[in-house]
C-alpha cells in the first residue's frame, strides 16, 4: 500500500519537500494557507511567492486551504511550518485527528539571534 504524503505549509521549504515527492510519483495532500497562492498554484503549476521557478507534478497534488482535511486523508504528515507558527497551526486541529499518523518534523526553528543557535 503506498502511504499518502500530507505536507502542512506553503513556505519555500514546503515547497521544495512537496516537488520532491511528487517528482518522485508520491500523492501529495498539500496544506496551503493562503487561499490566492492555493487558486494560483492549481492554475499556473508554481508556488508565487516561493520557488518560483519550481514547477509542480499538480496531477500528484491535492492542494486543500482545509487542515483537517489534509490530515484526515494522510498516512504521513510532514510538518514544515515554521517554529514561530507551529502552535496556531495545530491549535486548529483536534488531538484526535492526529491519531495513527506518523509525522516527521521538517519546522524550521526561527532564530532572531543567529550566534546562539
Amino acid at each position: 500500500m503506498e502511504l499518502k504524503f500530507g505536507v502542512i505549509g506553503s513556505g519555500s521549504w514546503a515547497t521544495a519537500l512537496v516537488k520532491i515527492l511528487s517528482d518522485n510519483e508520491r500523492s501529495v495532500n498539500w496544506w496551503v494557507r493562503n487561499e490566492s497562492s492555493l487558486a494560483y498554484i492549481q492554475k499556473r503549476y508554481h508556488n508565487p511567492r516561493y520557488l518560483t521557478s519550481a514547477l509542480l507534478n499538480v496531477n500528484k497534488i491535492d492542494i486543500s486551504n482545509n487542515l483537517s482535511e489534509v490530515v484526515k486523508t494522510s498516512d504521513v504528515l510532514v510538518m514544515a511550518v515554521p517554529s514561530a507558527f507551529i502552535v496556531s497551526t495545530l491549535s486548529q486541529l483536534q488531538a484526535d485527528d492526529l491519531k495513527g499518523k506518523k509525522i516527521l518534523s521538517a519546522i524550521r526553528v526561527f532564530c532572531p539571534n543567529r550566534m546562539f543557535c
